[in-house]
């Protein structure tokens, strides 16, 4: 994602302090891979530049198209890591169309595959029942996870979505 946002950026001859000031996102943290943007800052990314989150995530090949292999032990650990990150208590923007779109997404990947939610928390350890009920916004890295797990790209899962709308 980072070397991404790096290409586009570059591509337009923007320096990370123009970005920056005219986004307020800071781009050199995420360029040099100190914290992983949300999905949020990727729309907020994506925006600035007149770019749909599909077209941002289709030059990307991650993840591969290849089904997860996890464990029962696996998904605790990433439970477990997932809870300790939740409990700080930042006040985060949220894009509430976007968290929207995504919720209905994940829904109409898990039920075209008859999946239960159960299954696909076993299966992921992404838990999408606190997703799907809109008490936890997914990260992209959870995304990854179940486009993983469905087979398909980052791209392929956003591009249903278009958002944000081009100008």
């Amino acid at each position: 994602v980072a070397r991404r946002m790096c290409q586009i950026r570059e591509a337009h001859n923007h320096t990370q302090e123009y970005l920056t000031n005219n986004t307020r996102l800071k781009i050199w943290e995420y360029e040099s891979k100190r914290k992983f943007p949300s999905l949020e800052s990727i729309a907020t990314f994506c925006k600035f530049y007149d770019l749909s989150l599909d077209e941002f995530f289709s030059g990307m090949t991650y993840p591969k198209k290849s089904r997860m292999k996890t464990t029962k032990s696996f998904t605790m650990k990433y439970k477990v890591s997932v809870f300790a990150n939740v409990k700080q208590n930042k006040t985060k923007y949220t894009d509430a169309l976007l968290s929207e779109m995504m919720i209905k997404r994940i829904k109409e990947l898990r039920n075209n595959n008859h999946h239960s939610q159960e299954f696909v928390i076993e299966n992921t350890g992404v838990d999408v029942s606190h997703i799907e009920n809109g008490r936890d916004t997914p990260s992209v890295l959870s995304i990854s996870r179940l486009c993983r797990f469905y087979e398909i790209t980052l791209g392929e899962f956003f591009a249903p979505l278009n958002h944000p709308q081009k100008k």
